[in-house]
């Protein structure tokens, strides 16, 4: 989501050190009025001065992030930790730092206090609302990217079909290849990748249709697209693997629990309903990073939406560290399956 800052309400105590600091009066005044040649521009503060006891009672009912107490030294005071409080606490340090730096050199020349009150008030940043992407956020295209991802786990037919054709309890065609010369996983290795190339094409294939035909967008970074197609897809055959290798049900069963399980996460990702996709994360955040369906349709969003590739970069990692997982588990229960006889 695009987040943009949101100014910080604070509160000042109005006791005699406020009153007789006209220096700190001008920096506060400074980072909580707009700047009339810069309307764009958001304030850092919205103040409110108040008395010591309304002060701690406006933190207490969370109307106020922190307040400050003037005098020597100057306290901060804060009821939780958190972004909008450290930022206070960053502000008021650079304050007393700059103060006690300008009052070391006027003390030194009396004569540098124009010079000094210039570059102070150079010191006092704005915030400024900056788009992270130069796109507007479009939920429609989830739907499309949901359909990619469902389209990516349906790779798991190939992966249990793989699985299956190298175990010679399920199929004639596995104690065939069982009892040939060449090592059982060097088959079953060059068959995965075989499937994964057949998938892939056909990946493209309907990725390219909803460019061309459709108008769907996925950014400009077709590297990242291609590659996120390829991580996609070897995450999708990785599940159908897994769930060939590691149950030992009949075929019948294994291809029912394929497709409901790539359903049921195609449907948490947002392909029926989008806002289930942030129903769903909002009440259990972890289903983002462990969900195969949100991982796919994540990156391909994330080439569309941010500029940059860092949110594609992690998602793609994840599915390939999901996959990597996968495809050990798969290697381990094929590896030690022995038959008595074939």
């Amino acid at each position: 989501a695009n987040e943009t800052f949101q100014t910080i309400p604070i509160a000042v105590v109005k006791n005699d050190a406020y009153e007789e600091d006209k220096t700190l009066k001008d920096v506060l005044k400074s980072v909580s009025e707009p700047d009339l040649q810069h309307p764009d521009q958001s304030t850092l503060f919205q103040i409110e001065y108040l008395n010591p006891d309304q002060a701690a009672s406006a933190l207490t009912d969370k109307k106020i992030a922190g307040y400050l107490i003037p005098g020597d030294p100057m306290t901060v005071v804060v009821a939780s930790s958190g972004i909008r409080q450290t930022i206070l606490k960053i502000f008021v340090d650079d304050y007393l730092q700059t103060r006690a730096a300008m009052e070391q050199i006027l003390r030194q020349d009396p004569s540098q206090l124009p010079v000094l009150t210039e570059k102070a008030a150079e010191r006092v940043s704005v915030i400024r609302d900056k788009p992270i992407s130069s796109v507007e956020a479009d939920t429609v295209l989830t739907y499309f990217y949901a359909l990619i991802a469902m389209t990516c786990l349906y790779g798991g037919f190939w992966g249990l079909k793989e699985v299956i054709s190298i175990q010679a309890n399920q199929s004639n065609q596995a104690a065939r290849l069982n009892v040939t010369p060449v090592h059982k996983m060097k088959i079953f290795g060059y068959s995965l990748l075989a499937a994964l190339t057949v998938h892939y094409a056909s990946l493209l294939v309907l990725i390219a249709y909803l460019h061309f035909a459709l108008g769907i967008e996925f950014g400009r970074q077709l590297g990242y697209v291609l590659l996120a197609a390829l991580s996609g897809s070897l995450l999708g055959v990785a599940v159908g693997g897994f769930i060939a290798a590691s149950l030992k049900c009949s075929e019948n069963i294994k291809y029912p629990l394929l497709i409901g399980f790539s359903m049921a996460c195609s449907f948490l990702s947002g392909l029926m309903i989008v806002d289930i996709k942030y129903i769903t994360i909002k009440a259990f955040p972890a289903i983002s990073w462990i969900n195969p369906a949100n991982l796919i349709s994540d990156a391909f969003y994330a080439l569309y939406y941010y500029d940059t590739p860092g949110r594609t970069l992690l998602n793609i990692s994840l599915q390939l560290g999901l996959a990597a997982v996968l495809f050990g588990i798969i290697a381990l229960v094929v590896r030690r399956q022995r038959y008595a006889s074939l």
